[in-house]
């Protein structure tokens, strides 16, 4: 980290973020100050996090109105990190509605293979009853027993398959987009948690 940044970013510290209560916008009175509001498009919460010397902290609590260093890298929970422009007035608005469809769509895939993967041995177990009870004597309609072994294990796999599409859905998600109400876009670089690397995943 180049010395004026690290200095840009003891100076906000100092003057704003040790002094601030929880849930208190972080202030920046410094000449170069940006006056920004931000506010969760859908009229919902959301966290603008800022880089400090102890790693991410929170700057402020959508929606919410203060001044920011320029200087200091910010994000929004799952975003890359971003500098504002140097602009007096900055009026932000937060996407998360990707990343909130991504989730909701997770939440089902994972509660529909749960309940699957729960209902399908138990199917196959129904049907290896009948077939153990039709060993000793016919009691059920020709192959009763091995059709639901079949079912059960198509319900398995199916339930096993929405199980993994789910967490992956969860874990995979587009990051939420930052950009003025005229249009100019802040930060709008969709990226995953999960990477692919030669080692294998890594989060």
């Amino acid at each position: 980290m180049s010395p004026p940044v690290y200095r840009a970013m003891q100076t906000s510290i100092l003057v704003g973020f040790l002094f601030a209560l929880p849930g208190v916008p972080v202030t920046y009175d410094g000449p170069d100050a940006v006056h920004v509001h931000v506010e969760n498009e859908d009229g919902g919460g959301g966290t603008l996090y800022m880089e400090s010397r102890s790693g991410w902290v929170e700057a402020c609590t959508m929606p919410c109105t203060t001044s920011l260093d320029p200087k200091v890298q910010y994000k929004l929970h799952g975003s890359d990190p971003f500098v504002f422009p140097q602009k007096h007035d900055l009026d932000l608005v937060a996407d998360f509605s990707k990343r909130r469809a991504f989730h909701t769509a997770g939440a089902w895939l994972l509660g529909t293979g749960l309940l699957a993967a729960v209902a399908g041995p138990m199917v196959m177990g129904i049907g290896a009853g009948i077939n153990a009870q039709d060993a000793l004597g016919p009691v059920s309609k020709q192959g009763g027993g091995q059709t639901a072994v079949d079912v059960g294990a198509v319900i398995t796999g199916v339930g096993v398959t929405f199980t993994i599409l789910g967490i992956v859905f969860l874990a995979t998600h587009w990051s939420p987009t930052l950009s003025t109400r005229s249009g100019e876009t802040i930060v709008s670089k969709h990226r995953s948690p999960i990477t692919i690397t030669p080692s294998g995943f890594t989060f």
